[in-house]
């Protein structure tokens, strides 16, 4: 059975998407300023990433905006815009579903955004699209712009831990991880099962 490409919003969902937008409200002015004052250290403009690792379709069967639209928003509504219109904020949204991933192109295409707003959406795992990533920036002894990532997979085994430390170890790189206590649940008690 081919899975939908649109599903009705949850409550669950709903209130992950108020943490997230509460999170970016914050995070985008205090990174923005950040990466103005940093720029006299580094060449060329400013730059944040902002990462949505399991970004789905963009929107929900009643017209609600899924993670993605919101963390665009986030920064077009923002009223620190323009304050922070030099810097250029890198959007980076990972779908592996390739019907969801144009679904979410479509979206992303009737949005007015911000001069400073650049985004790609690729399709692909998070944990190979974003390790990629990570793996070329500690290849070649760099650091990794100052970055969010919005990290809220189906389950456990969705997304790797150790790529999220990774990730956080490079300097002013921050996670919203999403893993419900149930998946931990079943995690637990699958070990121990296994230890009898």
């Amino acid at each position: 059975m081919t899975e939908p490409v649109l599903w009705p919003l949850d409550e669950h969902t709903r209130a992950k998407h108020r943490v997230l937008r509460a999170y970016l409200d914050a995070w985008i002015p205090i990174m923005g300023q950040q990466a103005l004052r940093m720029r006299s250290f580094t060449t060329g403009a400013p730059r944040l990433l902002l990462v949505d690792g399991f970004a789905d379709p963009g929107r929900y069967t009643g017209g609600e905006p899924g993670s993605p639209l919101i963390m665009l928003d986030a920064l077009g509504s923002h009223r620190a815009l323009p304050q922070i219109h030099d810097v250029e904020f890198i959007y980076l949204f990972i779908e592996q579903n390739p019907r969801r991933l144009e679904h979410l192109r479509a979206e992303i295409a009737k949005l007015a955004l911000p001069a400073n707003a650049h985004v790609t959406v690729e399709q692909g795992a998070f944990e190979t699209t974003f390790g990629a990533i990570v793996d070329d920036v500690v290849g070649r002894e760099q650091r990794l712009v100052p970055s969010f990532a919005f990290i809220d997979p189906f389950g456990y085994s969705a997304a790797s831990m150790s790529l999220t430390g990774r990730f956080l170890d490079f300097p002013r790189s921050e996670a919203l991880f999403f893993l419900p206590l149930s998946f931990i649940h079943r995690f637990v008690g699958e070990k121990a099962r296994r230890r009898r």
